[in-house]
């Protein structure tokens, strides 16, 4: 009896993988974005590689777009690895 449950219990579990895989991928097609919302967007990311080669700190670009320094490098750097890849 257990062991019917159990594999009742795969099957579902499998079909459940099935699904949310092609969910994923359907929104992948249709560019749908995972993950928590951005803090900056692309244009303040350009005005902040901006300010950063005019020699401003991470500190005081975070404080002019209103998050923290480490949300700056951390986009400048994503920045530049999409730039180089």
């Amino acid at each position: 009896m257990l062991t019917m449950l159990a594999a009742i219990a795969q099957l579902e579990r499998a079909l459940i993988l099935a699904r949310t895989k092609e969910g994923r991928e359907r929104a992948n097609a249709q560019g749908r974005r995972f993950g928590p919302e951005l803090k900056l967007s692309k244009e303040q990311i350009a005005h902040a590689q901006d300010l950063q080669r005019e020699g401003r700190g991470l500190r005081e670009i975070g404080a002019l777009l209103g998050c923290s320094a480490a949300t700056v490098s951390r986009a400048l750097q994503k920045k530049e690895e999409e730039e180089i890849a």
